[in-house]
């Protein structure tokens, strides 16, 4: 029953819905009618109030035409919704996601194991696309980049993911192992704490995602331990950086971003 003058005494069928009801039938039902009927191959979930049984319905159904399931949450991290973590407060259905969208009210500037436990998905098995200012130097230490046709709030350009996903391209990351800053079997050492350091590895090549998070620029040590006769370049891309060598293994990474390095 709501409150205030103008609907005092009154009921919203959205507030007072049962998020457990037999409503999830009717949702299930209608979710395997546009599968038939339509051919649909996924869908988008902007938070959720069904559990986990009807999310492993859900992703019953959906296996059936190979449909994904990509899921945005907004930050519950505040008063009203009861200073909730977004991730843990859906950790129960990350099993049945393919992919999440988390960022939406969050600060674009917090630190880097922020990044790494509330937004990218990744202790969790779940990989995550970036929000809002979508910092693509960041993104990339974790295999993060924006959603395509995004417009953030801010007007920040760098949302855009076409020079990232020319890197993911063009030097096959897909079929790289992500070693990421917070794994010990990163050997790439650095002497400022405030930069930050991931890892593409595979057959063909050793890449070097290495991004600043503060707003100033940053001068920073980088050596591969174990590693002391690779040479380490940098290649011009369009959008992201312009071409430079690593001299005497010092570097001066700009404010807000960051470099992608070969590892020869």
């Amino acid at each position: 029953m709501l409150k205030g003058e103008k609907y005092h005494d009154t009921y919203d069928s959205a507030i007072i819905t049962n998020g457990y009801s037999r409503l999830c039938n009717y949702y299930i039902a209608g979710l395997q009618y546009l599968i038939d009927e339509l051919g649909i191959d996924g869908i988008y979930i902007d938070d959720v109030a069904y559990n986990r049984d009807t999310m492993k319905r859900v992703r019953k159904v959906l296996n059936t035409n190979g449909g994904i399931i990509d899921m945005h949450m907004w930050n519950h991290f505040v008063p009203y919704a009861g200073f909730n973590n977004s991730i843990y407060q859906y950790l129960e259905l990350l099993p049945y996601l393919d992919r999440t969208w988390i960022g939406e009210g969050f600060e674009p500037f917090e630190k880097a194991y922020y990044w790494l436990i509330n937004m990218s998905g990744i202790p969790f098995g779940v990989m995550s696309e970036m929000m809002y200012d979508g910092n693509r130097w960041r993104g990339l230490l974790f295999g993060m980049t924006s959603r395509y046709g995004w417009k953030p709030a801010t007007g920040y350009t760098d949302a855009d993911p076409k020079p990232v996903w020319n890197i993911i391209d063009g030097y096959d990351l897909k079929d790289c192992k992500l070693i990421g800053f917070w794994d010990d079997r990163n050997n790439v050492s650095l002497s400022n704490e405030n930069v930050f350091a991931s890892i593409y590895r595979s057959d063909k090549g050793t890449y070097v995602a290495i991004a600043n998070w503060t707003s100033s620029d940053q001068e920073t040590e980088i050596a591969l331990v174990g590693e002391s006769e690779r040479t380490l370049c940098i290649p011009h891309i369009d959008g992201y950086q312009e071409e430079q060598t690593v001299k005497n293994g010092k570097l001066t990474v700009p404010a807000n971003q960051g470099y992608f390095i070969i590892v020869k």
